[in-house]
């Protein structure tokens, strides 16, 4: 099927983003991401997403979202541009939204629980933070032999480095590529490595899970894996 005009922009411009990333060429990186116009569409999807947004916090997150695809594109290969710009973006949402810094509108009671939980851990300290990020990163590196076959291991050691990097998203065709497995075979281990890790981190008291999986693809939710 032939593209139409403003897909063959996007793909030939953010194709040109990334490989000038790569190159760690910012000026040439900046025109062809600006010309592809996928930060425009990402704002659109964004602003539908989160309509009662506060002033700034979307384009905080696009702004943020290209900055990460710079930096990831000059260290290896990204396989995705566009899924990976909408996960780093989407994920900073979150977080935001998580914290009570992300939107205006009231919310209904259940959500309001949830904001109560999600403002506590924001006033946590950067140490404490940071700290408790170390931890559940050693946990869940002193537990990696113990999960399973090895393509799980490698898969969760992946994110993890991921994750101690400082990565605000990663996504499964890059993880694919990286290790040689398909996207399938990601989303599977990574579901079965996740599910490992709650459940050793349970024993010991320890929720690991907004430190590790908030790096990830939201549609491996839906994934279901049957027990080895």
């Amino acid at each position: 099927m032939a593209m139409s005009a403003d897909a063959d922009t996007l793909k030939h411009h953010l194709g040109a983003a990334v490989e000038a990333a790569a190159r760690k060429e910012l000026r040439e990186y900046l025109v062809h991401i600006a010309a592809s116009h996928a930060l425009d569409g990402l704002t659109r999807q964004l602003q539908n997403a989160w309509p009662h947004a506060l002033p700034g916090v979307i384009e905080e997150a696009v702004s943020t979202a290209s900055d990460e695809l710079y930096v990831r594109a000059g260290s290896g290969p990204i396989v995705a541009p566009l899924g990976f710009l909408w996960g780093t973006a989407r994920n900073i949402m979150l977080k935001k939204h998580r914290g009570g810094t992300a939107v205006t509108e009231s919310l209904d009671d259940e959500s309001n629980a949830d904001l109560l939980v999600w403002n506590a851990e924001e006033t946590r300290t950067d140490k404490e933070r940071a700290a408790l990020r170390d931890a559940a990163i050693r946990f869940a590196r002193s537990v990696l032999p113990s999960l399973g076959h090895a393509n799980v291991v490698q898969v969760m050691t992946f994110i993890i480095d991921c994750v101690d990097r400082g990565d605000v998203y990663v996504d499964n065709p890059t993880i694919g590529a990286a290790l040689g497995l398909t996207s399938d075979t990601v989303k599977r281990c990574k579901h079965r490595g996740f599910e490992r890790l709650a459940r050793e981190a349970k024993k010991r008291g320890m929720n690991i899970d907004d430190v590790l999986e908030d790096v990830t693809d939201e549609e491996d939710d839906d994934v279901v894996v049957e027990e080895e």
